[in-house]
């Protein structure tokens, strides 16, 4: 067999195998193995149509989300932030980067308007034991409420509006 017969045969093989999701722990390894300012470059489209913001303006932010002196501290210790405009399309929303530092608790709150969160690296434990990884989108609707823990320190991608902080249903 040649080397490009070869090469062909194992086109073919990888063609013909079903796509397998790794672990969330195996994902996020691999991401967190990928370094350099355009490591989170993989999610600009995806960031841009959330965000309703245009791809170079998406490009630059996750360029600078690389570098952990591009975030502005929270009122909240443990979480650091590059807050940015959002389109027209979703106008009235906050839009931001969020580095947050493993162990971090979100407490118990309630959505009052739909929140999008996009795992770019790092693991999330839900309340309810769901984990999320590098690469997960997390989508909560109105009135839904949750609680998060950080299990690795993260860098969330988040499209949010007001929430309910006691968790209250109504």
């Amino acid at each position: 067999m040649t080397e490009q017969q070869e090469a062909a045969a194992w086109s073919m093989l990888a063609l013909a195998l079903e796509p397998e999701t790794p672990p969330p722990e195996v994902r996020s390894r691999l991401l967190r193995s990928v370094h350099g300012a355009q490591r989170y470059l993989p999610f600009v489209g995806r960031l841009s149509r959330l965000f309703d913001v245009e791809v170079p303006r998406m490009r630059q932010l996750l360029i600078d989300a690389a570098d952990p002196q591009s975030f502005s501290h929270a009122i909240v210790p443990g979480i650091r932030i590059i807050h940015f405009a959002t389109g027209p399309a979703v106008v009235g929303r906050h839009a931001g980067l969020a580095r947050v530092r493993q162990g971090f608790e979100f407490p118990t709150h309630r959505h009052l308007v739909e929140e999008v969160t996009v795992v770019l690296e790092g693991m999330l434990v839900e309340d309810d034991g769901r984990v999320h990884a590098a690469g997960d989108v997390l989508v909560r609707a109105p009135g839904s409420r949750h609680a998060l823990s950080v299990i690795e320190p993260s860098v969330l991608a988040t499209l949010v509006g007001p929430i309910d902080p006691d968790g209250a249903v109504p």
